[in-house]
């Protein structure tokens, strides 16, 4: 079991002394504060209550304002993105002393500063522009656009919709003594300027509202629309200036990007601090801890805590408690806890397949796109990406799941002749015209070393189809998947003292398909004893729970039943065999359009056709295999024995996004 016991821990500390706690246990990483022990009385909900950090909305602000400035000092950086990342220690005790907290700090307040300056000049521009556009309609237009008129004389300027005609314009004022022209038709409207005397501007408004005319005012411009162009346009080439200095400091202070990474998790761990804090109970002079440890680290747990002069006490789980689930595998089975993840973690205390799980998935990921050549690709990819890019947590998690189902790729690509699909073959039949070798013709040549699930196989003198046979291979390690989930599960049931369950329960149905097997494998007779007793053990006990002795015949018969979803289950692995073929005749078709092109440029493209094709067919296959691999870890496998529920382990630690923190020795 890989599941990691864990230790409810209970402390009692004073409350100068909490802070310095908390950033002992971050340095941990290995304590998982939980307020819930805490809430489940009302003093301790009121204690709650009361631990309260008004500096956290603030710092919380000024963490995103710190990684706003962070992300466009990375954006502008000259240096190549390979060489971006530096991994510093980083002690959250000693850092504010230091002098890089100062420049890191003075470096911020700059780029802040140019940070809102560029948004201030973004605004400013496209305000400028704005008003040039609300200009142009009126650059026919020469009197100042804030003119409204003379003593006598009104001056309007409106836009009409522009399906409004010229005549039925005229139709509607001909009756008013005005002056109307277009200065412009654009944008689906119809602008125009009215000239009228001041006792008929009411009405001559009025009818230009009748044709959907709205008002347009320029207040205080005393400027034509050409100037005002002029000057607008003028301040934008400022701005634009401005801007463009701004720009070039970013970039000369983006090559200090590193003294931001470092204030940046310096931040974010401070407000880990902060939140921890608000998980404490507090008193008039106290501070009360709840959490969890798990028990190979309770040692170094509790060296710190006697450090820090606090009473405290380790306690098992109670039932009731909601205990976090924390996975301890092998480095190399480390990369599928995630794909278990993807599904549930485990409930606390059951059975952790994870091991298990992973040599399956390993294997049936490797029929699913059995291709040396993909394997090569698959894992190379990943294990450049890894070195190159340094990712963590789950991204990397997943790389490493494909560099090491890569290999499986590999492996079952010798087995079954996939290189690149019939690369080989192709390629010799049209690159060097080779038609045969040793006699055999070039497509019906395959370098498997097992078997070509493409070609027919002789099998015991017998010729068969090479898809049967693949078949057989899919639904036999179907079985064997089953199999272990129902080894697995008799061997929970004798752990939990349920010898009778896992015997007749579990037990029997493993000496039916051990029957079936005989029944193929060795003759009818010695399979039909095998088989009988499974079958007479699931008819005698299925049905002990009923009182009435029929009723305890027919529920034995009844479970019976349960073979058609077995069968069912088995027959699922057939997508083994689906993805398999899906992914070698893919290839095929690749090759064989490659090999069609025979003139000059033909042969020139043909690589990069041939690159193209196979990674598109990678990336297809790759999708199918991940999801369907997965599938069946969750449907056929862990319906078993799997009893999910697990809530992940979460400790309170340093943020490390872009540093090596500091940390406690845990042995």
């Amino acid at each position: 079991m890989a599941v990691v016991r864990m230790k409810k821990l209970s402390a009692v500390v004073m409350q100068d002394q909490a802070d310095a706690l908390i950033s002992r246990l971050m340095r941990l990483r290995c304590v998982e504060v939980d307020a819930t022990d805490l809430l489940s009385d009302q003093n301790g909900a009121a204690m709650l209550a009361r631990a309260r950090n008004e500096q956290l909305p603030e710092n919380e602000r000024r963490a995103a304002e710190i990684d706003e400035a962070l992300a466009l000092l990375h954006r502008r950086s000259q240096r190549p993105m390979r060489k971006r990342r530096r991994t510093p220690v980083l002690r959250i005790d000693a850092f504010p002393l230091s002098e890089e907290y100062k420049q890191a700090e003075a470096l911020f307040d700059r780029v802040h500063a140019l940070l809102q300056r560029e948004g201030e000049i973004a605004e400013e521009i496209a305000a400028r522009q704005s008003e040039i556009a609300s200009y142009h309609p009126f650059l026919s237009y020469d009197l100042p656009l804030g003119f409204s008129g003379t003593r006598s004389c009104r001056i309007l300027l409106g836009a009409l919709p522009a399906t409004v005609s010229s005549e039925a314009l005229h139709a509607q004022t001909e009756e008013s003594a005005a002056l109307l022209y277009e200065t412009a038709r654009e944008a689906g409207s119809c602008f125009l300027v009215c000239l009228c005397h001041e006792d008929d501007e009411d009405e001559m408004w009025q009818h230009l509202t009748h044709l959907g005319c709205q008002r347009i005012t320029f207040p205080g411009l005393d400027l034509t629309a050409e100037d005002a162009t002029a000057a607008a346009q003028k301040t934008i080439d400022r701005l634009e200036k401005e801007r463009d200095a701004l720009y070039g400091e970013s970039v000369a202070l983006s090559e200090k990007y590193a003294l931001l990474e470092l204030l940046s998790d310096y931040t974010h761990t401070l407000l880990n601090l902060q939140r921890t804090e608000l998980q404490f109970g507090n008193t008039e002079k106290t501070a009360i801890l709840s959490a969890w440890v798990p028990c190979p680290a309770e040692k170094a747990v509790t060296k710190t805590l006697q450090d820090a002069d606090c009473a405290y006490e380790f306690s098992d789980p109670e039932p009731e408690d909601d205990v976090p689930v924390l996975l301890q595998n092998p480095a190399i089975f480390r990369p599928f806890e995630d794909v278990l993840g993807v599904y549930s973690l485990p409930a606390y205390g059951t059975y952790d397949p994870t091991r298990i799980m992973s040599i399956f998935y390993f294997i049936i990921f490797g029929l699913m796109l059995a291709d040396v050549g993909y394997g090569v690709m698959l894992s190379g990819i990943c294990l450049l990406a890894m070195a190159v890019l340094r990712p963590k947590g789950g991204t990397l998690h997943l790389l490493q799941l494909f560099a090491i189902c890569g290999i499986s790729c590999i492996l079952c690509g010798v087995l079954f002749g996939g290189y690149f699909g019939n690369a080989p073959a192709a390629i010799m039949k049209n690159a060097f015209h080779v038609t045969a070798i040793n006699g055999i013709p070039i497509d019906d040549w395959t370098p498997a070393l097992l078997f070509d699930p493409m070609r027919p196989v002789v099998l015991f003198g017998i010729e068969t189809n090479g898809m049967l046979l693949f078949m057989g291979l899919s639904l036999a390690v179907g079985v064997l998947h089953l199999c272990a989930g129902m080894i697995i599960h008799m061997a929970v049931l004798f752990g939990q003292g349920k010898w009778f369950e896992a015997i007749f329960d579990v037990g029997s149905w493993l000496i039916v398909f051990a029957g079936i097997a005989v029944l193929l494998l060795a003759g009818t007779l010695p399979g039909a004893i095998v088989l009988g007793i499974g079958l007479l053990m699931i008819v005698a006990t299925n049905g002990r729970h009923a009182r009435n002795p029929l009723m305890k015949f027919l529920g034995g018969l009844l479970g019976l039943y349960n073979l058609v979803s077995y069968v069912s289950d088995v027959l699922s692995y057939a997508r083994i065999l689906a993805l398999g073929l899906a992914t070698t005749v893919i290839a095929q078709v690749i090759n064989m359009t490659a090999g069609m092109a025979t003139s000059p440029i033909g042969i020139l493209l043909f690589p990069i056709f041939f690159l193209a094709g196979h990674a598109l067919n990678l990336v297809i296959n790759l999708l199918g295999a991940y999801v369907h691999t997965s599938r069946l870890q969750y449907i056929e496998f862990f319906n078993k024995f799997f009893v999910d529920g697990g809530r992940g382990f979460s400790p309170v630690e340093v943020c490390s996004k872009y540093t090596v923190p500091a940390q406690e020795n845990l042995t």
